[in-house]
């Protein structure tokens, strides 16, 4: 690892130092897929919190194997690893947790017209800008992990996704006319992440259900 990427991961282990989700952060510059490699790594015992980012995905993917489209800093590309310790019907609203804290980023970005398409996806005005990915590991019916991939499109332009088939346009924050870096972004959606979370542990993830219905939007 580089002098420099070595310094722009601590700066943002700093800005996280209140934080449990980010620690560790380990950031690897092309992989096949942060969830996979974030999978591997949690079968291996890595504890709850532990952070992959990546800059390149050869292999992104969103539900149901659909190519996510992730060259080279052109987005955030990032899995968190969970051991909330829930059963399976709760378990099951965690896309719904990340998608919120997605949503919540990007309206602090001064974003408008943000709408979560359940399960997984958050549009602006229509147009897919983030995708979740949670892929649970349980045992009794019981999570024993969770590994949430997010991915947001920063400065895709519109020539990046041609010759691709979309059920949504894409669309990105360079699109959109936002400018913000891959690690400013980075730390506001962890910060944005571990307040959900905290409040799904300590209030119940019906509590989040319900306060993250203003973003639902149903088809």
């Amino acid at each position: 690892m580089s002098s420099g990427i070595a310094n722009k991961i601590r700066k943002i282990e700093d800005a996280l130092k209140n934080c449990k989700i980010g620690h560790p952060l380990v950031f690897i510059e092309k992989i096949d897929s942060t969830n996979d490699e974030l999978k591997k790594l949690a079968h291996l015992g890595a504890t709850e919190g532990t952070v992959i980012w990546a800059e390149e995905q050869t292999s992104g993917r969103g539900r149901a194997g659909k190519e996510w489209l992730s060259k080279k800093g052109m987005g955030l590309y990032v899995s968190i690893l969970l051991k909330p310790g829930w059963a399976f019907d709760e378990a099951s609203f965690i896309p719904l947790l990340a998608a919120a804290s997605v949503a919540k980023t990007l309206e602090g970005l001064k974003m408008k017209k943000i709408a979560i398409k359940w399960p997984n996806d958050i549009e602006i005005d229509g147009k897919k800008i983030a995708g979740v990915l949670a892929e649970n590991c349980y045992a009794s019916n019981k999570l024993v992990f969770s590994v949430v991939g997010v991915g947001i499109n920063v400065s895709h332009k519109s020539e990046d996704f041609s010759g691709m088939e979309f059920n949504k346009p894409p669309t990105s924050l360079l699109m959109e006319r936002v400018k913000i870096s891959i690690d400013a972004l980075l730390i506001q959606f962890l910060q944005n992440f571990e307040s959900w979370y905290l409040k799904a542990l300590h209030n119940g993830i019906w509590h989040i259900i319900e306060e993250s219905n203003h973003y639902r939007k149903e088809e």
